[in-house]
This record gives C-alpha cells, sequence and structure tokens, in this order.
C-alpha cells in the first residue's frame, strides 16, 4: 500500500487494477482483507505500540510480514480481519504445513 495514505495516485493505480474508482478501492485495504490477523495473540507478538490515529499494525498471513490495517496491495481479499486466536492458529498451522 501506499507510504503515505495521501497518495492519490497508489489509489488511481489499485482501482485501475480492480476496475473500480480510487474512492471504492480505498475502501479494500488491511482492515478488511482475509488475511490481516489483529487476534489477541498477534497483538501480543508486536513489539509495542500498535496503533495510532490511521489504524493499528496486524500480521498478513498471506505476505508473511507486520502491516499497517490502512494500507492495501493487490491481493487483498474481503472478509477480514482475523480477530479470533482460533482463526490466527489455524492460518498459522496452513503456513506450517506448507513449509514442510
Amino acid at each position: 500500500g501506499p507510504l503515505n495514505l495521501a497518495d492519490k495516485e497508489y489509489w488511481k493505480r489499485a482501482a485501475k487494477h480492480w476496475n473500480t474508482e480510487p474512492e471504492v478501492a480505498k475502501k479494500s485495504n488491511c482492515s478488511n482483507c482475509a488475511a490481516f490477523d489483529v487476534s489477541l495473540r498477534m497483538k501480543d507478538c508486536m513489539p509495542g505500540e500498535t496503533s495510532d490515529k490511521d489504524g493499528e499494525l496486524g500480521y498478513c498471513w498471506m505476505h508473511n510480514f507486520k502491516c499497517h490495517s490502512a494500507r492495501t496491495c493487490y491481493t487483498w481479499a474481503a472478509g477480514g480481519p482475523i480477530s479470533e486466536d482460533s482463526i490466527s492458529n489455524s492460518w498459522q498451522r496452513k503456513q506450517e504445513e506448507n513449509k514442510s
């Protein structure tokens, strides 16, 4: 996602990729992505304060890194965020199985 949330060009490119309008693309971000984990167990893993005026840090199971809820990427998937520890554990087990 954009480093600067006010980056209008980023949202135009995202909208073009998803065949929609920038205002619609802005609503598809990590905060509502199916792979974005903000469960209590994940929050316990974060390095300290994890929120600011724009949102919070969480873990992206799709790309295996921490990310901010206001960001997005082209692999965004509806249905999130992950907020239950049991679902977070399930995503972790799948990742571990895929490494085997």
